[in-house]
């Protein structure tokens, strides 16, 4: 599946924001009856509005074909829409022939009159289409329910104004990836419903991403009927036998197993609590309607629904409006809900008689996804392009920026060179100067960095880059070079700290996520005008009791992912920082087992991303043992099971992995490196990214004196050339001082 931009990447604060979502709801006497579709974009609203965006809504309602009809007005809309946000919502009537005023400020939220009030609408008329995009300054599409119609509101638009995926549409887009897109196997596909014709290219498309495709509903009584089964009075088209055939053809071409009913539920007529048999299909009578799957044949569903990784449902098995042809949906989704409830399966469906039935069985809320966006849901099932998902797809990086990320990237792994972690935030870096005696302060701080980057031999010989904080980046020296303009004229880039810390994780006790994605399309942009070419982004896991979970490791993969891709477009690299922190008492082969986990989360949450892995570097911890375990693993140990993981974990595209030092000592970080780089040729260069295990003996020498810079510097570039040494595995315990 192409990548779509979502809101992640959009700055919205003081923005005007025009967004499409779908108030296509029922309306009684006035009031709203079912506010569903309401409370699926209410998230998607609440957000722009806190983020102090303002906020115009464009929907539609009922098919006025380019008419004003006073009935199909969304004003009765407003009050239900406002109830659900919890925030005032002012309604802006118009007959779309003239452009409407819009009054709306930061914070606040219109919602405009029908769209399809206006002739050309539903036709994508390009002139409607710059009316709509002129009413703001970005353009955010919720609506996937109507993405399957090219009309100015959803696909011209996209074409006017820098367009976005809101959060109802970026859950539903992830969904589908995660049911065909790029699916756990095997995949279970169950179609039912009343006609096989409704459902021919459904089927011809399932038949290519499905291991096994159960057919149900009305439309196994053609498939019966095709293989010379009597049907009785059932439901079916016998003008379809054909196709059934070349269908089943097809799938068996394929390696996709069709799974019909061996056995039914009949009955004389189709009413409640009509005398009914279970029979096997060979069994049927002339005057019999097949009203439900058989009990053999539901054991048969559910044994292919415990063999599956991910199951798709479209369509009731049988009759469920009516009692008790509603057995086999009833017992198959509660089936389903059970194994996604325990982690076994993902399951997403969708369809209104779908939606129905599943809420029939009173399983809705147990799928992994329920889509209530119909038409939408089925087209994309059938494999076909949706127009108002296509306007939202990201363009691809141009070719000089890939390339500028890339030459980049090769630069800061640099052989015998690596990274100068000193990023620390003021906190942190006060700590340090605390621990010299050195009050912390704006001009201490500036003189301790200009003591290291000032270190102008061992910068030249042994750093490729050096990461800043937003404090540093900004800095002049004493004698008014900015700091940034020191680390160039060494030859090393310079990068910027660009997360906003790890914060406690909701419903994650003892666990954190890290932040900082608002606006940082804007900051990427404002750093690299500084001088920033690359970035960097930490997420911290904790290794404990019950910990991590998987939320939490796939929330910070996510977030890194994201950092990633506004890195890359705006044209600096990403260093991506997944760090299994070494604090705790498990052993080596805990923290392996994790760390495995983990960066096989954060590589497949790049792809997602569209992230290039030639223009990033991996800054990952060692596989070690945690500082309080009663064994601690020898170098050599640590160097084999961190590349048996790299190994398994890490493309090849990606050109290097500077190592974060996590608490290690000054020599156990060098020592690691080199046994790993001793090790023999490897598919990426290995560095070192190191902080307070580059810095420690240089602050400590310095001690806050101007009499002691040289010293400290001295001290610097001992630990670096080190390090310099271990990067290409030529380190030796004889060179240390």
């Amino acid at each position: 599946m192409p990548h779509f931009n979502t809101l992640d990447d959009a700055s919205v604060e003081g923005k005007r924001v025009v967004i499409r979502v779908d108030l296509n709801v029922p309306i009684e006497k006035g009031k709203v009856t079912d506010a569903t579709r309401i409370e699926r974009v209410a998230p998607t609203l609440r957000e722009l509005l806190d983020k102090k965006a303002a906020v115009i809504v464009l929907a539609h309602f009922d098919r006025p074909k380019g008419k004003v009809v006073p009935e199909m007005s969304l004003k009765p809309v407003a009050p239900a829409l406002e109830k659900i946000l919890g925030r005032p919502v002012k309604f802006v009537a118009t007959d779309w022939l003239s452009k409407p005023g819009v009054k709306v400020k930061p914070g606040e939220c219109v919602l405009l009159e029908n769209t399809r009030f206006h002739p050309g609408e539903e036709k994508n008329d390009a002139d409607f289409a710059m009316v709509l995009g002129s009413l703001g300054d970005i353009f955010v599409n919720d609506a996937f329910s109507a993405a399957h119609r090219a009309h100015s509101s959803t696909e011209g638009i996209a074409h006017t104004i820098p367009a976005y995926a809101g959060r109802a549409m970026e859950a539903e887009l992830k969904a589908l990836e995660q049911a065909l897109g790029n699916p756990k196997r095997p995949v279970v596909a169950v179609v039912g419903g009343a006609k096989v014709s409704s459902k021919l290219e459904l089927l011809g498309n399932l038949s290519s991403h499905a291991n096994m495709i159960v057919i149900g509903g009305g439309m196994a009584n053609t498939f019966l009927a095709a293989q010379g089964f009597n049907v009785g009075k059932s439901l079916c088209e016998h003008d379809l036998l054909a196709t059934a055939k070349k269908i089943m053809a097809t799938a068996k071409s394929k390696g996709c197993m069709l799974i019909l009913p061996t056995d039914v539920v009949v009955a004389k007529e189709f009413k409640a609590k009509s005398p009914s048999r279970n029979v096997s299909i060979t069994q049927v009578e002339p005057d019999d309607m097949i009203l439900d799957v058989g009990k053999a044949t539901i054991a048969t569903i559910q044994s292919t629904f415990y063999a599956a990784k991910t199951i798709v449902w479209n369509g009731p098995l049988g009759a469920f409006e009516v009692a008790p042809f509603d057995a086999a949906t009833i017992a198959c989704a509660k089936l389903v809900a059970q194994l996604t409830k325990s982690g076994k399966v993902a399951s997403i469906a969708g369809g209104g008689d779908t939606v129905a039935a599943l809420n029939h069985a009173g399983v809705a809320k147990d799928f992994t996804y329920i889509s209530t966006a119909g038409g939408a849901f089925l087209e994309w099932l059938e494999g076909k392009s949706l127009p108002g998902v296509k306007a939202l797809e990201r363009k691809p990086i141009m070719t000089t920026n890939k390339n500028k990320l890339a030459d980049i990237a090769q630069r800061m792994v640099t052989a015998g060179k690596g990274i100068l972690a000193a990023d620390e935030s003021t906190g942190s870096i006060g700590k340090r100067l605390e621990s010299i005696n050195t009050p912390s302060t704006p001009d201490t701080r500036r003189d301790y960095r200009e003591m290291l980057f000032g270190a102008t031999d061992a910068m030249k010989a042994y750093i490729s880059g050096v990461i800043l904080y937003d404090e540093t980046i900004r800095q002049k020296g004493r004698d008014g070079t900015p700091l940034v303009n020191m680390i160039k004229a060494t030859g090393a880039i310079a990068g910027i700290k660009l997360d906003t810390g790890a914060k406690p994780m909701a419903l994650c006790p003892g666990e954190t996520i890290t932040e900082g994605l608002d606006g940082l399309a804007d900051r990427v942009a404002e750093y690299a005008k500084i001088g920033a070419e690359f970035a960097k982004w930490r997420a911290v896991i904790d290794i404990g009791k019950n910990l991590p979970s998987h939320n939490a490791i796939h929330a910070n993969a996510h977030a890194l992912a994201r950092y990633a891709a506004i890195c890359q477009a705006g044209g600096i690299v990403p260093m991506v920082e997944p760090e299994v922190l070494m604090d705790g008492d498990h052993d080596i082969d805990t923290c392996m087992r994790i760390t495995e986990w983990v960066l096989k989360e954060q590589f497949q949450e790049l792809y997602y991303a569209g992230v290039k892995l030639e223009g990033i570097i991996l800054k990952p911890n060692m596989v070690i043992s945690g500082k309080k375990c009663a064994v601690q693993a020898s170098h050599e140990e640590v160097a084999e099971k961190t590349l048996i993981v790299l190994k398994r974990c890490v493309p090849s595209a990606v050109p290097g992995i500077a190592f974060l030092s996590g608490g290690q000592s000054s020599q156990d970080a060098t020592v690691h490196l080199h046994c790993m780089n001793a090790a023999g040729p490897l598919p990426w260069k290995l560095t070192f990214s190191y902080g307070r295990a580059l810095q420690a003996d240089a602050l400590k020498a310095w001690a806050g004196k101007d009499g002691n810079v040289a010293a400290a510097r001295a001290a610097l570039s001992h630990r670096a050339q080190m390090n310099s040494l271990a990067s290409s595995g030529k380190w030796s315990k004889s060179l240390e001082k």
